[in-house]
C-alpha cells in the first residue's frame, strides 16, 4: 500500500540485521514503495525443518498438510482395507499435482506413502490413515517430508527424519 510508512527508516545492513534475528522489516525501495525484507517466522530456531524459517514455505507446508488433513477425514470411517490406501494416495497425488501446476510445488517429485494397517494395542483394527508426504516447496532449496496420521481421535503431524528417496520408492 502506498500508504503505508515504516515507523523508522532502516537501511539494508539494519534491515538484515534483524532478519538473521527473525524480525521482519519494511522498507522503502529506490521507487518509495514500502517492501518488506525478510519473510521470517517469529518461531525463529525453534523450526523441526531449517526450510520453516521462511514464512511462505512455512504457510504452504501448512495450507498443503491442513488441506489433506481436512480432505481424508472420511478414512476414519473407511474400511481399511488396500481400496482405501489407494483411494487416499490417488486423492492425495491429485492435489500435489494441482498444486504444482499452480506454481506452489517446484517440481512434480512428490512422494505419498500411505498406510492404513494399524493395530491398536489390544489386537483390534484401528480406524484412518498414516501418510507419508515428500514434496518441494517453491523457492525452497530442499524437499521436505511429513507424516500424517488421521484417526478417529484426530490427526497429528511429524516431521519425518530420513524421508525415503523417491528414486528408492517406485
Amino acid at each position: 500500500r502506498t500508504s503505508l510508512a515504516p515507523a523508522t527508516t532502516l537501511d539494508d545492513t539494519a534491515a538484515r540485521k534483524l532478519v538473521r534475528a527473525g524480525i521482519n522489516a519494511l522498507c522503502r525501495d529506490a521507487s518509495g514503495r514500502v517492501r518488506l525484507v525478510g519473510g521470517r517466522t517469529l518461531a525463529r530456531g525453534s523450526e523441526s525443518h531449517r526450510m520453516f524459517t521462511s514464512l511462505p514455505v512455512r504457510r504452504l507446508c501448512l495450507r498443503i498438510v491442513n488441506s489433506i488433513d481436512a480432505a481424508i477425514r472420511w478414512t476414519v470411517f473407511g474400511q481399511a482395507d488396500a481400496n482405501l490406501v489407494v483411494r487416499v494416495r490417488d486423492q492425495v497425488i491429485d492435489y500435489l499435482r494441482r498444486m504444482y501446476a499452480a506454481g506452489a510445488l517446484d517440481n512434480d517429485n512428490f512422494l505419498v506413502l500411505c498406510d492404513s494397517g494399524a493395530k491398536a494395542p489390544d489386537g483390534s483394527l484401528r480406524r484412518g490413515v498414516t501418510l507419508l508426504l515428500v514434496f518441494q516447496p517453491r523457492h525452497c532449496d530442499a524437499p521436505v517430508s511429513f507424516t500424517l496420521h488421521r484417526s478417529a481421535a484426530g490427526c497429528r503431524i511429524s516431521s519425518t527424519a530420513f524421508p525415503p528417496l523417491a528414486g528408492n520408492c517406485a
